[in-house]
């Protein structure tokens, strides 16, 4: 159904994640994953004993609204039109574009992974995206979390403002907010041994 609301990708992910990992120390989750893992705090919270949320809040939707094709980087193109393309030098090109931070090797590793072959050519294999309203109903369930918070953000980002990183601070009862320098919404692509480090101490604490 291409529903991949947070709220429904929690209910579906709960039952995994009591099954494969029902004592993990953390949830991680980036962009709409992030999301999700807030929502999942509210479907399951015994399985969320601490939630690290990556570039992302509840306000993301009225970032969206505001931000240029630029600022949405990468994100834009699984909504884009066309998604055929003749050759994987092509793909490189137009994300090494949107991704400034990133070198051109790191770039080609994204592609390969993201990527299919299809009739002579090469296309996203993004599936098209359904059930992305208003998250800021979120905020509910970040209003009543009672467990550790961790909000990981690029300072090159536009996905998640100084006002939503407080707000994240206010609403929460035990909240961190790190910030990664140089990186943009794809904290993982754009710094990933920064990300790495951060990740390491959370659990560390967790």
């Amino acid at each position: 159904d291409r529903d991949y609301s947070p709220q429904t990708s929690a209910a579906t992910l709960a039952p995994l994640i009591a099954t494969w990992a029902p004592d993990a120390r953390a949830v991680v989750g980036m962009s709409l994953g992030g999301l999700t893992t807030i929502a999942l705090i509210g479907e399951a919270p015994e399985l969320v004993r601490h939630a690290v949320i990556v570039d992302v809040t509840p306000s993301v939707s009225q970032r969206l609204e505001a931000m240029s094709s630029q600022q949405r980087g990468t994100t834009q193109i699984a909504a884009a039109g066309d998604r055929r393309f003749t050759d994987l030098d092509e793909m490189v090109d137009l994300i090494a574009a949107m991704s400034p931070q990133r070198s051109r090797a790191s770039v080609r590793r994204g592609v390969l992974a993201n990527s299919r072959p299809v009739d002579g050519g090469f296309e996203w294999r993004y599936d098209d995206l359904s059930g992305l309203g208003d998250f800021a109903p979120l905020w509910e369930q970040v209003d009543s979390a009672r467990v550790p918070l961790d909000l990981i953000r690029g300072s090159a980002s536009s996905f998640v403002s100084d006002d939503d990183a407080v707000e994240f601070q206010t609403r929460a009862a035990d909240v961190r907010v790190h910030d990664v320098e140089g990186a943009g919404h794809s904290v993982q692509s754009d710094r990933p041994v920064e990300l790495a480090a951060i990740l390491r101490g959370i659990l560390d604490r967790a």
